[in-house]
């Protein structure tokens, strides 16, 4: 039986991850079934079940890739000295996740869009009220994105390039 490869293994992965977004920014996530996620992804029940053991893990995937989101977005605004250069950079870096031609978009496909994006945000964060394993996967992600931009206008101030008011 011949080897599919990582990079077949982890777009098979994408593909439903994409297709929960989708279906969770839609229909919300408990009302959604494997069977919507199925019909979506366009995929058999046993394809989802290969790389997902339950509709828990795949919350717990979709919340992760805004993890991931958001720490490509922080590290792309990581490069100039100047803390209010950084900030305005990861000002327009996050105000890009709204542009439909951003790099994660067509990472997606284009299946996935700001609007998507938007739902699935207040989606996950009110899973997050109910869901310990997506809690921990999203409040360090918002800690951490608070912290920079607290750290980077602390220092945008003690530079004296932001005033302290």
């Amino acid at each position: 039986m011949p080897k599919v490869s990582q990079e077949h293994l982890d777009a098979r992965r994408e593909q439903i991850v994409t297709a929960a977004m989708i279906c969770f920014a839609e229909n919300g996530v408990h009302p959604t079934t494997i069977q919507d996620l199925c019909r979506q992804a366009q995929l058999s029940p046993g394809a989802v079940y290969r790389y997902f053991k339950s509709k828990e893990e795949i919350v717990a995937a979709v919340a992760r890739a805004g993890q991931e989101m958001i720490e490509e977005t922080l590290a792309e605004a990581a490069g100039a000295e100047d803390p209010l250069a950084v900030l305005e950079q990861v000002i327009e870096r996050f105000a890009g996740l709204f542009d439909p031609d951003h790099a994660f978009y067509r990472r997606l496909g284009g299946r996935v869009t700001p609007e998507v994006l938007r739902r699935m945000d207040m989606m996950l964060r009110a899973e997050a009220l109910r869901n310990p394993q997506v809690m921990e996967i999203l409040a360090p992600n918002y800690l951490a994105l608070q912290a920079r931009v607290t750290a980077l206008v602390t220092a945008a101030q003690a530079a004296g390039r932001l005033r302290a008011d």
